[in-house]
C-alpha cells in the first residue's frame, strides 16, 4: 500500500505545512504497513529531511504546474491515497478527476475542490461558522473533521510540559515569526521594542530556521539594547517565556498548547481573519491584526498593556488548560487507514 504527500516547503511557502507532513508520515510508517512518499518543491533543507527520514521524494522546480507533479507521483508510485497539505486552488473537476484514480485527503485548503474529497481535514479553531457549518459537506458526503482535535503538535513539543512559572522582575518576552518570514515581521518587531521604555524587559528573538532576511538582521542586531538577544528556536524558550509575540499560523497553537499568552500578527489577510476568530474565544490571545496596518504606536501601546497585566499568565492557563491534547496526529492517521479500508 502506497500513500503520496502532496506538500511543499522552500522560502516562498515557509515550513510549516511541510513540518506537520513530516510528522504525520513519520508516525503513519511506524503504526501502519504503508510505502510512504513525497512529491513537491523542496528546498535543500526540506529533503536532507525527507532523507533523513527515509521517505522517498520527487523534486520539482518552482514553476512546475500542479497537474504534472500529481500525476508524476500517481504514475511513479500508483498510491492507494494522496494526503494533499498545500494551499494551491484545486478545483471541483480536478479533484473529482483525481478520485478515479486514488482516495483523495485535503489538510487545510479551503479550496473549492474541498467538497469533493473523501476526507477534509481542518485542524483549526479559527474558521468562521459559515464555513464549518456549510451544508455542502452533508451533501457531498464527505468525512469533515475540524477543532481543537485536530491540531497537530511538533514531536519535541510534547515531551515539555506546560509548568506554572513564578513571578520575575524580569520579565522574559520571546519572538517568533516563523520559519522564513518573508515580510520580515521579525525586524519591524526588534526595531518597534529597541526602546529605554523596555529596557527592563528581557526579549528573545528566535528567527526560524529558514529566515530570508538574515543579511538584514545581522546589520540591525549590532544597533540593538543589551536586554533584546537573538536565539536559536526552541520549544524551552516558549514555554518558560511570560509572553510571546508571534506571527499566525502553527505557533499559536503550540503556544495554547503550552498555556504562555500571545500577542499575534498576522502576515496575510487570512491569518488576519483567523486571529481576530481565536482571540474572541480565548482571552490572553491578543490580535494586532494584519502587518500592513499595524503602527508601531499601536504595537508598543498593546505590549505595554499587556505586561501591565500581572495576572494574565495564570489566567491564560486556565482557560486553555486541556483544549488541546496532543493526540492529533493519532486521530489523523486513523482516518486514513479508514479511506483505505473501505476503498
Amino acid at each position: 500500500m502506497n500513500i503520496v504527500f502532496r506538500v511543499d516547503a522552500y522560502p516562498e511557502t515557509g515550513l510549516g505545512h511541510f513540518v506537520r507532513s513530516l510528522d504525520i508520515a513519520i508516525n503513519l510508517k511506524k503504526t501502519v504497513r504503508c510505502n510512504v512518499f513525497f512529491t513537491g518543491k523542496y528546498s535543500e533543507n526540506a529533503m536532507a529531511s525527507l532523507r533523513q527520514s527515509q521517505l522517498p521524494f520527487l523534486n520539482h522546480e518552482i514553476s512546475e504546474e500542479e497537474k504534472i507533479i500529481i500525476e508524476n507521483a500517481i504514475q511513479s508510485w500508483n498510491p492507494s491515497l494522496v494526503f494533499m497539505d498545500t494551499l494551491f486552488p484545486y478545483s471541483s473537476s480536478f479533484i473529482k478527476e483525481l478520485k478515479k484514480k486514488t482516495s483523495v485527503v485535503l489538510f487545510h485548503n479551503l479550496c473549492e475542490g474541498r467538497f469533493d474529497a473523501d476526507a477534509f481535514i481542518l485542524p483549526s479553531a479559527h474558521h468562521s461558522p459559515e464555513i464549518i457549518n456549510d451544508i455542502r459537506w452533508k451533501e457531498n458526503s464527505v468525512e469533515f473533521y475540524h477543532g481543537f482535535e485536530y491540531i497537530l503538535l511538533n514531536e519535541r513539543l510534547k515531551l515539555i510540559k506546560p509548568r506554572r512559572k513564578k513571578t520575575r522582575e524580569t520579565p522574559v518576552v520571546s519572538i517568533t515569526t516563523g520559519g522564513s518570514d518573508p515580510r520580515g515581521i521579525l525586524l519591524k518587531v526588534l526595531e518597534w521594542i529597541n526602546y529605554p521604555e523596555f529596557e527592563n524587559i528581557s526579549f528573545k528573538a528566535m528567527p526560524g530556521e529558514a529566515f530570508i532576511k538574515r543579511k538584514e538582521l545581522e546589520v540591525l542586531t549590532s544597533n540593538l539594547g543589551e536586554n533584546i538577544t537573538i536565539e536559536k528556536f526552541n520549544y524551552e524558550t516558549l514555554a518558560e517565556s511570560d509572553l510571546v509575540i508571534s506571527t499566525f499560523g502553527v505557533t499559536s497553537y503550540e503556544l495554547i498548547y503550552l498555556g504562555v499568552p500571545v500577542i499575534s500578527i498576522s502576515h496575510a489577510e487570512m491569518n488576519a481573519n483567523g486571529s481576530k476568530i481565536l482571540t474572541e474565544k480565548i482571552s490572553g490571545f491578543i490580535d494586532l491584526g494584519l502587518i500592513d496596518h499595524l503602527t508601531e504606536t499601536r504595537f508598543r501601546e498593546s505590549l505595554n498593556q499587556v505586561l501591565s497585566n500581572k495576572k494574565l499568565s495564570e489566567e491564560f492557563r486556565n482557560i486553555t488548560a486541556g483544549l488541546i491534547d496532543g493526540k492529533g496526529t493519532s486521530r489523523i492517521i486513523n482516518i486514513i487507514s479508514g479511506i483505505i479500508e473501505k476503498n
